[in-house]
């Protein structure tokens, strides 16, 4: 089946139950390589947190880095949990998982929500809502397929 096939076999209700668990972590503190609400989340952490309110999906290995070569290993783990890849210039709908270009060299997943994207900011050291990707250039976008 095409991958464009796969997508149209994904159900809204799917996306807004992710975005809805996105919107849960808002206001959780940031933690490196986090996976707890209350402990802290990182932006993979927010991003597994949400996707996990619908299917079981693998953690991505405590290595990952999102500088330099080693955002790799989030790519094959976006892949391994079955995210489909979209058109970086695809509006999306909620609950697809968007990876930016926050500076030269550096790489940052938010999940899209009715009102914007939920990320984990290290700067505020905590989990925020913001209502546009501006001014960071998108990388990739995925949703997750249906099963």
């Amino acid at each position: 089946m095409a991958e464009y096939e796969l997508l149209a076999m994904v159900s809204v209700q799917q996306g807004e139950q992710i975005a809805e668990a996105a919107k849960q972590c808002i206001g959780s503190p940031f933690r490196l390589h986090g996976r707890c609400l209350y402990k802290g989340l990182d932006c993979v952490g927010v991003a597994l947190h949400a996707l996990r309110s619908v299917r079981d999906i693998p953690a991505p290995p405590d290595t990952y880095s999102l500088r330099g070569p080693g955002q790799s290993t989030v790519l094959l783990w976006a892949q391994s949990a079955g995210l489909l890849r979209l058109g970086k210039d695809d509006n999306g709908q909620s609950g697809d998982i968007v990876l930016v270009a926050p500076a030269a060299g550096q790489s940052h997943l938010l999940v899209k929500v009715p009102t914007g994207f939920v990320h984990a900011h290290l700067g505020c050291s905590k989990t925020l809502l913001t209502a546009s990707l501006n001014p960071w250039p998108v990388q990739m976008r995925w949703r997750l397929a249906a099963k």
